[in-house]
């Protein structure tokens, strides 16, 4: 058996053509940019889970919570 040498860009023909792919896609293609609403509002608006944090401290407020006693204290009669 004869073992020949292949050139070394043979040996990593694959190699390079997936490198020289992701350097493509990664470089050339821009993910799509959503117009429905500016980034400016995007910023000032809480997202859900903030808004969710918010609205649970208020409640928690509202109900007269008393961390002293553990106990809830309603002020409606």
């Amino acid at each position: 058996m004869s073992e020949t040498e292949a050139p070394v860009w043979v040996r990593y023909a694959g190699d390079i053509f997936f490198l020289i792919l992701f350097l493509v896609v990664f470089f050339f293609i821009k993910p799509d940019q959503k117009t429905d609403h500016d980034e400016s509002d995007a910023s000032e608006t809480p997202n859900p889970l903030e808004a969710m944090l918010i609205t649970e401290e208020n409640t928690d407020e509202d109900n007269g919570v008393n961390d002293e006693a553990g106990k809830a204290t309603s002020d409606h009669k």
